[in-house]
């Protein structure tokens, strides 16, 4: 028996895989079945799901049995999955997704409905007394703070309330809010000449919604007419210190009592000066205020 390790994609979540190739014969195990690396598949054992599970590489899905499917599992390889209408058609441990049996998934991964996900307190990512619900298609938690989501979210405005949502701006080098005073924008992107002789430019588009921004930005007019991804500034309005255009920007409130009367202001030091820009005051709460 041959064993190898090899990192797949597995019903669109990247996780583990490890396969124990074995020979195909009438005593071998179904795709679908439980394994480990004692267990002869029709196919490879894949370890790192639940109880293992036998799947068998394909290339069309004419190639899988009766109640499978082909599935991609990265850009070149491709197995057979058992395939389901509700959950009672998979295995304990798994649910029916996408009209495939898989395993929970974790945060960030794409669900149909809540069952789909893993709860929360089986997850090391998930904040304690956190409640997992599918929400826009993934599986998604309430937040207050950028920490609290994976990597492959964020927390965004989902409906009225804050939510760990899916990634919808493009992302990269030379793209929203990277600097352009020496430099060019990625296609599709313009510099926005800000500053004096525009050494604060940086590279933005044309946006709709905030949505259409990083979490760093909201969508408004720059005077020109058109609505596009600005930096929040001093003043303007956030939830969370992550929504301010700069690292050391941080989300303040004005009035406790008002949910309303939060903004970005700039982190200063009362003993120094020049901590705070022109006409701001640095306060008693140790940032700038007008």
């Amino acid at each position: 028996m041959l064993r190898k390790t090899i990192p797949l994609i597995f019903l669109f979540i990247l996780i583990p895989f490890t396969s124990i190739s074995c020979d195909d014969d009438a005593s071998s195990e179904k795709v679908g079945s439980p394994c480990d690396e004692t267990t002869d598949c029709d196919g490879v054992c894949n370890t790192a799901v639940p109880g293992g599970m036998c799947i068998k590489p394909c290339s069309d899905v004419d190639l899988c049995g009766s109640g499978t499917n082909c599935l991609p599992f990265s850009d070149t390889e491709s197995y057979c999955v058992p395939t389901c209408t509700t959950v009672d058609d998979c295995r304990d441990g798994y649910v029916c997704a996408n009209g495939m049996c898989r395993p929970p998934v974790p945060l960030g991964g794409i669900c149909e409905e809540t069952e789909d996900c893993e709860a929360c307190e089986t997850q090391t990512s998930c904040p304690e007394g956190k409640t997992v619900e599918c929400n826009e298609g993934i599986c998604s938690i309430p937040c207050s703070q950028m920490d609290e989501c994976p990597s492959t979210t964020y927390c965004g405005l989902s409906g009225d309330a804050y939510w760990c949502v899916a990634v919808d701006f493009e992302q990269g080098e030379n793209t929203f809010g990277d600097s352009c005073a020496q430099g060019t924008c990625a296609d599709d992107f313009t510099c926005l000449e800000m500053g004096t002789d525009n050494i604060l430019s940086y590279c933005s588009k044309e946006c709709t919604v905030d949505r259409d921004c990083p979490p760093s930005m909201r969508c408004a007019d720059n005077g020109s007419g058109s609505n596009w991804c600005l930096k929040r500034k001093n003043c303007d309005t956030c939830n969370m210190d992550g929504q301010c255009g700069f690292q050391t920007d941080r989300c303040v409130t004005a009035d406790p009592a008002k949910a309303d009367a939060t903004y970005c202001s700039v982190a200063c030091d009362p003993d120094r000066a020049g901590t705070c820009p022109v006409d701001y005051s640095c306060m008693q709460g140790y940032f700038c205020e007008d």
